[in-house]
């Protein structure tokens, strides 16, 4: 897309989900071992036609392994995992439920005090 086309998506009710997104699947990307490569060749691939709009969707279909549908669904899977991880990580900083309540029971007063 056009810079003037991301930014018309950005004016809309959902500001900068387009080039959140954007963000990501490059993340994505550059987070497989070959992501640095494969971002290369379709931004190549890209600047050499950038005449026309639609060599993006071509650059991906070309380059990445299964094409734009892989993509998609590679990125939605990985998504899901980064998801869980964020989950898990905050999880373990948690202290234990057991210890949240011996914690509130220790800072109650003794005796109705």
């Amino acid at each position: 897309q056009t810079n003037k086309q991301w930014k018309a998506h950005d004016n809309r009710e959902k500001a900068y989900l387009s080039r959140t997104i954007g963000w990501s699947l490059v993340y994505f990307i550059f987070s497989k071992k070959e992501g640095a490569a494969l971002i290369g060749k379709m931004l190549e691939y890209m600047v050499n036609h950038q005449t026309d709009a639609s060599k993006g969707f071509s650059a991906v279909e070309l380059y990445y392994p299964g094409g734009v549908k892989s993509l998609e669904h590679d990125w939605k899977y990985w998504l899901l995992q980064e998801d869980q991880l964020i989950g898990h990580l905050i999880d373990s900083q948690r202290p234990a439920k057991n210890q949240v309540l011996q914690n509130k029971k220790d800072k109650l007063p003794v005796g109705g005090q």
